[in-house]
């Protein structure tokens, strides 16, 4: 990389700063009038060159509000006093209103005083706007047709699973003469394949509505939690034997009903996928900072390396349904949960039967929301014309995109 050296014969570093600044710069003197301008200032009042700008005085740049504040702040010697930034309405030379935001402060002092001014084009944050504003639609179109698919899995597709899963049961109730062996196998096998769609769209609608169905974030007591999802597995743990142990749990802001999800799913896999022993499980926590960490270990088969990552994703199995039942979409659940929550999941094992699995969930404590805030003080008419200008652009994108 090829060094700026000064010589005598080059620019002072400062002033190739000035010239190179992205937001426009101006300097004035104790009257108000522009002696320096930078290229970008030139830009932004739709000028070729910076020495249009010299000589001008600079109140009529801006609305007439935030000019004749400009005007007071000079004969009193105090522009830098002005609170900074300030989001206004400036004007072209054409004439043409725009916002901008503005900071102004003092260069120097004594008989020949000098301010600047900073200005920041907020024209160019519309492309930014149309971006955001296309991904939000985009998402909102992407949320609608999955709350759509939701309700046609809650509807239209368990109604047919659900009939042949009755119309099969009753053909091998009502006519165990007429089948053979191989008749009646077949016909298990329908019933048994009907109830695993069923299911998988039992799940795929827990996955789906992990959002739209979310309650809002209050106080939660994990060890509540944790109490009704051992509750929820009273007969797992009964026929297993299993025993869960914990370490005192604290408090968290969250959703309730979906933290219980949360452990229900990690306690159900490690009795699952246990060891030829009676499953151990231990819950604790760990304090960083204003974040919770949570371990569910286990002693169970464990999970290789490399499949960390893969058994977070949807459908991801690395068991065939015939060893352990079930959908593989538990720990996608509990991944969209706890990234609904503003936290992350992961797993350490080294995939050794009887070492197991430890399962860390990282959690925020506390989720702030926003005190009421103070009534406002009235809006300066300049900024009440800058905020209009900027709606009128979103709004103006917004039409352009429906």
């Amino acid at each position: 990389m090829r060094l700026y050296r000064r010589t005598p014969e080059s620019p002072d570093p400062l002033e190739r700063m000035f010239e190179l600044a992205p937001s426009g710069l101006l300097v004035l003197d104790g009257e108000g009038r522009i002696v320096r301008a930078n290229r970008a200032a030139a830009r932004i009042f739709d000028l070729g060159d910076p020495a249009g700008l010299l000589g001008r005085p600079v109140e009529p740049l801006f609305s007439d509000s935030f000019g004749q504040r400009l005007k007071e702040a000079f004969s009193n010697d105090e522009p830098g006093s002005e609170p900074g930034p300030l989001v206004v309405v400036a004007r072209d030379v054409g004439g043409q209103e725009f916002p901008v935001e503005v900071t102004s402060g003092a260069l120097s002092d004594g008989p020949s005083p000098l301010w600047g001014l900073a200005i920041r084009d907020l024209r160019e944050h519309e492309a930014l706007v149309q971006a955001l504003t296309e991904r939000a639609a985009r998402l909102a179109r992407s949320n609608q047709d999955l709350q759509q698919f939701a309700n046609i899995a809650s509807h239209d597709l368990q109604e047919p699973l659900r009939m042949i899963n009755s119309y099969t049961q009753l053909i091998l109730r009502r006519y165990p003469d007429r089948l053979d062996d191989s008749g009646r196998e077949f016909l298990g096998f329908m019933v048994e394949g009907a109830s695993r769609m069923q299911q998988l769209i039992d799940d795929l609608l827990t996955f789906a509505r992990i959002e739209s169905r979310g309650r809002s974030f209050g106080p939660v007591e994990l060890e509540a939690v944790l109490a009704e999802a051992v509750r929820n597995l009273t007969v797992p743990i009964q026929e297993t034997g299993a025993r869960i142990t914990h370490d005192p749990l604290t408090q968290i802001d969250g959703d309730d009903r979906q933290l219980v999800e949360l452990f229900q799913n990690l306690l159900e896999n490690a009795i699952k996928f246990r060891s030829t022993t009676p499953p151990r499980i231990h819950v604790s926590e760990a304090l960083d900072g204003s974040v919770l960490v949570l371990s569910i270990r286990d002693d169970g088969l464990g999970v290789a390396p490399e499949y960390h990552e893969r058994i977070f994703q949807i459908f991801q199995r690395l068991h065939l349904p015939e060893e352990y039942p079930g959908t593989g979409i538990g720990l996608a659940v509990c991944k969209r949960v706890v990234e609904r929550h503003g936290g992350r999941i992961w797993v350490e094992s080294q995939g050794v039967p009887g070492e197991g699995s430890t399962f860390f969930v990282s959690l925020p404590r506390h989720h702030v929301i926003p005190p009421p805030s103070a009534p406002a003080e009235p809006a300066s008419e300049g900024e009440r014309r800058a905020i209009e200008i900027a709606q009128d652009l979103i709004e103006r994108r917004l039409r352009q995109l429906a």
